[in-house]
């Protein structure tokens, strides 16, 4: 492959590489601010973009990041740009459809999507026309029906995520897939797409340990707009309370210093699935940064990590036992605790991670 250079610059062998950072608006500027730094510390010259901004085309990398089936106009004007294209990374971090989808549901919805149809506008009156389809889909399309916490509008967001990636790879715009668990890696490559595992990764934002008393026994964080999620974590929450246990769950949204204050009084936090084929391992990097050990559900695919030794893991049903167990077991709470720090930080930090993207991108420019 031929190196990208101009009149005005030199060759990506003789200076540091230039990367663009794109992301949908409702992104959060501290993760991408995050990640910018990373790519400084690692020698490489970082900036972000809004969504549809041609002049990232002159970077010498795209790196799209965050809600990937928001980023239509950028798909657009990548699929329209003269070449040659800077690389373009398609880092997945948001869940994609459930493992268990019929065939013909997930290729009925792909084809509703507006980046299948290549739709930038109008989004809206789409979605109210393709809603009775999606409904249908929903009600048809997985074996298990009706399904707690996941309603028609997820299931498209869903199918709109991998449709956004599966255009881009076929079209041959995306030249890499990098996604934040395994399980994505194992679902993309059964709909023909490789990928690279690239997490998040632990970073300074998630916290650290203060050192102060751990008054709270278990704490949960999350939103409750899954079913599933609302009564598991009654389940949970209301054998805890029965048996003497300490129980939390923040009022609003918590963010910050606020909110690596509130980890570190705990001595466990909860996770409960919102889509049980998919693993958010921020809840892991935020728990053990402050001190607390992960409780949860069984996991699809918990790798890199290893239930019971890195973190908690059982049925819904057995977990406030389980619970009850750790909690009268510091000890062995904080040989987990040291086995998940290790673990997070030999494979899942956010500078591994970079290093990682690095690779990628000189392996792709020295072709």
């Amino acid at each position: 492959m031929t190196l990208r250079e101009s009149a005005d610059q030199k060759p990506i062998a003789d200076r540091s590489l230039r990367v663009g950072l794109i992301a949908p608006k409702r992104s959060s500027l501290k993760t991408t601010d995050a990640i910018s730094a990373e790519f400084l510390r690692q020698g490489v010259i970082a900036r972000r973009y809004p969504e549809g901004d041609r002049a990232a085309l002159e970077e010498d990398c795209l790196l799209l990041i965050g809600s990937l089936g928001s980023l239509r106009k950028t798909a657009k004007f990548l699929e329209r740009a003269a070449s040659p294209l800077p690389m373009v990374i398609a880092w997945v971090s948001e869940p994609l459809p459930p493992e268990n989808l019929r065939p013909w549901a997930l290729r009925v919805g792909s084809k509703l999507t507006p980046s299948r149809l290549g739709i930038t506008r109008c989004k809206v009156p789409l979605h109210l026309l393709t809603h009775p389809a999606f409904l249908l889909i929903h009600a048809l399309g997985q074996p298990d029906f009706p399904h707690d916490g996941q309603s028609a509008g997820s299931l498209r967001f869903l199918i709109e995520s991998l449709a956004w990636v599966q255009r881009g790879y076929s079209r041959g715009w995306i030249n890499e897939v990098v996604v934040s668990t395994m399980q994505k890696v194992r679902y993309l490559e059964s709909n023909g797409i490789k990928s690279t595992f690239v997490p998040v990764g632990q970073q300074p934002l998630f916290g650290h340990d203060l050192g102060i008393e751990r008054d709270i026994d278990v704490l949960f964080i999350g939103n409750l707009k899954s079913r599933h999620r609302r009564r598991s974590l009654k389940h949970v929450f209301t054998a805890l309370r029965n048996a003497g246990a300490t129980v939390m769950v923040p009022d609003s949204p918590i963010h910050g210093e606020e909110r690596t204050a509130l980890v570190n009084r705990a001595r466990i936090m909860l996770h409960l699935h919102n889509y049980k084929w998919d693993t958010p391992w921020m809840r892991w990097n935020l728990a053990t940064a402050n001190g607390a050990v992960i409780a949860s559900e069984t996991l699809s695919l918990p790798d890199p990590l290893i239930p019971g030794k890195d973190y908690l893991s059982a049925e819904l049903d057995d977990l406030p036992g389980a619970i009850l167990e750790l909690l009268g077991d510091e000890p062995r709470r904080l040989r987990m605790l040291d086995n998940c720090r290790s673990t997070i930080n030999d494979l899942m930090t956010q500078e591994g991670s970079i290093i990682k993207l690095i690779g990628l991108m000189e392996k792709h420019f020295a072709k």
